[in-house]
């Protein structure tokens, strides 16, 4: 089997985790023909065989990977390819792969998972090695008659992550047998809040990888449905380091004033970490400057 890492441990991309960033630059797209050649003529060659994408197909600014740097300019985090949640024409709820901004829909009938313009390939959701770790990804695969090879992507799915919860991957697959497609697939990022790679549009950044002790000003959010229930991604504008406005996931300690009733429209909040016990445990606090409904909110507690 040759299969091809889109990880940041792949040696093409090395070279970003030495590279600091210049002051007030967050994000780096990374477009196709940015990628070392040898990297990309392999990409070129598996997408080819496996999904019937020709690469150059991709618009010329569309980003197939997107690196993340802190307020340090040191990088974070590489987003490349991955799959997500979204609807098809009929409006039935689907997985898509996301590449830049091109969506390849995938079909769902139980637990296997089809792609039309491929009908030689084979999908597999699995827990496999994704670069050093273990993800959860579809396993993307075809048999290549020429080389006698199997040629194979591992595609990571976007998943919702929150404090506490983990992704179960027997239940979500389960689901998807029984045909709770629509269940299984609020676990996952939609394809319009995220992006595979970065396309033009920014991925749903973590609150807690904002600058802190900075006011951050919120000019809209919404509320929307993951695995464990509610989330709320708010927008932000005039963030230190990024470019334009950018969307975060917010955090435990905002929803509890949002699902009160606050409203974070034109208000805005200060995040910073503290350490705290003996352990090396880290507290996130947030500063809210957020907008209450009228009435009796002068509360007083005689003990």
């Amino acid at each position: 089997m040759t299969y091809l890492d889109l990880s940041i441990s792949n040696p093409a991309f090395a070279k970003l985790q030495v590279t600091k960033a210049p002051e007030g630059k967050r994000r780096l797209a990374i477009k196709s023909n940015d990628l070392p050649a040898a990297f990309r003529a392999e990409l070129s060659a598996k997408l080819s065989a496996i999904l019937a994408l020709d690469i150059d197909s991709l618009a010329e600014d569309d980003a197939l990977f997107t690196a993340t740097f802190d307020e340090d300019g040191d990088f974070r985090r590489l987003y490349g390819p991955a799959v997500y949640a979204d609807a098809n024409e009929q409006g039935e709820p689907c997985l898509v792969i996301r590449l830049g901004s091109k969506v390849l829909p995938l079909t769902i009938d139980k637990d296997k998972v089809t792609y039309a313009e491929a009908p030689d390939a084979d999908f597999a959701i699995e827990k496999v090695k994704f670069g050093k770790y273990d993800e959860v990804c579809l396993k993307a695969m075809t048999y290549d008659e020429e080389t006698e090879e199997v040629q194979s992507l591992h595609l990571p799915l976007a998943i919702t992550r929150t404090e506490g919860e983990e992704f179960q991957l027997d239940t979500f697959l389960m689901q998807l047998k029984k045909g709770k497609v629509d269940k299984a697939l609020s676990s996952l990022r939609s394809a319009k809040a995220g992006t595979g790679g970065g396309g033009n549009s920014d991925p749903v950044l973590d609150v807690r990888t904002m600058p802190q002790h900075v006011p951050l000003t919120v000019i809209d959010y919404k509320q929307v449905k993951v695995s464990y229930g509610q989330q709320y991604i708010l927008t932000l504008t005039n963030v230190p380091g990024y470019e334009g406005n950018i969307k975060v996931w917010s955090h435990r300690k905002l929803n509890q004033q949002l699902d009160a009733g606050a409203n974070p429209i034109n208000g805005s909040f200060t995040y910073w970490q503290e350490a705290w016990g003996n352990e090396g445990k880290i507290a996130h606090r947030f500063d809210t400057n957020f907008k209450w409904p009228e009435g009796d909110l002068g509360l007083k507690l005689d003990w």
